[in-house]
């Protein structure tokens, strides 16, 4: 069964903010890979369908290192 998880604004900004303190390469949080998806101008079209296909398509692209 899926989880979910929230967390308020003001954590997620704090989040972001310390994530642009890392030199990562070339590379991003996920804090960051979220604030990209939701800037996006067709994200408030995105449905439940559309979330699963971009998980997909970014699966190959994602590395946790712990």
């Amino acid at each position: 069964m899926p989880c979910t998880w929230s967390a308020p604004a003001l954590e997620v900004e704090k989040l972001l903010a310390l994530s642009k303190r890392l030199t990562l390469d070339g590379e991003i949080t996920p804090v960051e890979a979220w604030r990209r998806v939701t800037q996006h101008p067709g994200f408030q079209f995105l449905d439940k369908a559309n979330i699963e296909s971009l998980k997909e398509k970014m699966l190959p692209e994602i590395m946790c290192y712990g």
